[in-house]
Formats: structure tokens, C-alpha cells, sequence
């Protein structure tokens, strides 16, 4: 739901990487196409002492940083616009239209 580029974004500053070890813009052509698998094979290919990667760890600093991500971006609004379908839709199967 939030795309590739905002959740890359996200774990880039929640795990602190420095550039040499941040997940890359562009999705490599041999990555998982499920961007967590990606996530997860980067981790696993990081130094020792780097923090393991933990599913929840980017929805936490998400929540306690969101006004580090109040800025209108285009990542940002991508996947504001995913979840205002994702609820219309919902609301439709509902009958709350």
C-alpha cells in the first residue's frame, strides 16, 4: 500500500543506514518483487553489526516520526491515494457509498 519508493524511504531513516548501506532507488533486477523480501535480503546481506530487520520496527517509527513525513511528496501521495481507494472500495462492498 505505500509503495516501494515511501517504505524503502522508511526503513532508510528508522534503521539509520548510512548511504553505503541504504536500500537503493531503483529496485534491483535480480530483488524479490515483494518489496519486505527485498528489504530482508538487503538486511541479510549487511555487516554483522548492523540492526536486524524487523517488520515492525518501520510501522513504529512511522507512527512516533509522522510529522517527519507530512511533507506532500509524490511518494507520499501515491500511497495517500492507494488508501483512499482501498477505503472507497471497501465502503462500496459495505453499501456505504
Amino acid at each position: 500500500m505505500l509503495g516501494r519508493d515511501f517504505y524503502c524511504c522508511l526503513v532508510n531513516r528508522c534503521y539509520g543506514l548510512p548511504r553505503s548501506q541504504a536500500l537503493p532507488a531503483k529496485r534491483a533486477a535480480q530483488a524479490p518483487a515483494r518489496v519486505v523480501k527485498e528489504v530482508e535480503h538487503h538486511f541479510a546481506a549487511l555487516p554483522p553489526t548492523t540492526a536486524l530487520f524487523d517488520h515492525d520496527g518501520p510501522a513504529a517509527y512511522l507512527m512516533e516520526h509522522a510529522e517527519d513525513f507530512r511533507e506532500p511528496t509524490t511518494v507520499r501521495e501515491v500511497a495517500l491515494v492507494r488508501f483512499e481507494r482501498l477505503f472507497a472500495d471497501l465502503n462500496a462492498l459495505l453499501g456505504r457509498t
